[in-house]
């Protein structure tokens, strides 16, 4: 299962979008079958992921709101398939899903935090301005080098793993590496003119955006929709490595492949942004 973090299908070419930001997902989609009516049960990683792992809506496992741990009350997918004699792991650039504070990635045998090479976890906020000035992805990168690494070393032949791997693209702040970047930004626009435009759903919601009216123009949602369409395109690239990696050991036709998300995210739809107070 690789789940895209905040992956909306509107930009995606598997679900009739124009811009080629998902070639390597298309032709996996062309060769599988693509849902058109998934409904996420949550607005936010938490919920979401625990009833991802549980089959529970959120009024089952209680998990949201002020309630951000999930209780041991009843199994996850992974003790199940634990049980079942699967190998279980999880990769995931995402903080909030861990097997400590929120509990709901519970269940997995060897879970994986990926960090970055330079040891800093990968996460995404306000705090993160350093992200806007590397040409660094957000951990998809080396999660699937992590990935690959661990089906060479870690992988028992005798026995078939069931693997969750989160990557935290297209999640905001959006500011994908190059060529990605590039080749969605309309030209003419420069990367100090698209770093300017705000990032912030908080600070759009009241107003507090450095434009007259406090909030943003037509024009910045049009740049940080190229933004969100460059991040987009980044993590295909890095799941194409894998998907390549997979076909080269025979692996792929042997696997169960899901790609998903726990929810959308608001990026183009002038007025209101990002996911947590919005059902998308």
């Amino acid at each position: 299962d690789i789940l895209m973090d905040t992956q909306q299908v509107r930009n995606m070419g598997c679900y009739g979008y124009s811009k080629n930001t998902t070639p390597n997902i298309d032709k996996i989609a062309e060769e599988g079958a693509v849902y058109e009516n998934h409904f996420v049960t949550g607005a936010w990683t938490v919920p979401s992921h625990a009833s991802l792992f549980t089959g529970k809506y959120q009024s089952g496992h209680g998990v949201g709101a002020q309630f951000e741990f999930m209780s041991g009350d009843y199994p996850t997918m992974p003790e199940v398939l634990e049980r079942a004699g699967y190998q279980t792991v999880a990769f995931t650039n995402n903080s909030w899903v861990n097997q400590d504070k929120t509990n709901v990635a519970r269940g997995w045998k060897d879970f994986n935090l990926v960090k970055r090479p330079n040891g800093q976890n990968v996460q995404i906020g306000p705090e993160d301005d350093f992200i806007l000035d590397t040409n660094e992805d957000s951990g998809s990168f080396y999660t699937v080098k992590l990935v690959q690494k661990w089906l060479e070393r870690k992988w028992d032949k005798k026995r078939s793993f069931a693997m969750f791997i989160n990557c935290i693209e297209p999640h905001l702040r959006v500011w994908a590496p190059q060529p990605f970047r590039d080749q969605f930004l309309a030209r003419g626009i420069t990367d100090k003119e698209a770093k300017k435009i705000n990032q912030d759903p908080f600070a759009e919601r009241m107003g507090f955006v450095d434009r007259p009216d406090g909030h943003m123009t037509r024009e910045d949602w049009k740049i940080l929709k190229m933004l969100y369409d460059g991040e987009t395109a980044c993590l295909d690239n890095r799941m194409g490595l894998l998907f390549d990696y997979l076909r080269e050991k025979k692996i792929l036709d042997r696997t169960l492949l899901i790609i998903t998300s726990d929810h959308g995210d608001l990026v183009d739809r002038p007025g209101v942004m990002g996911h947590l107070l919005s059902l998308f």
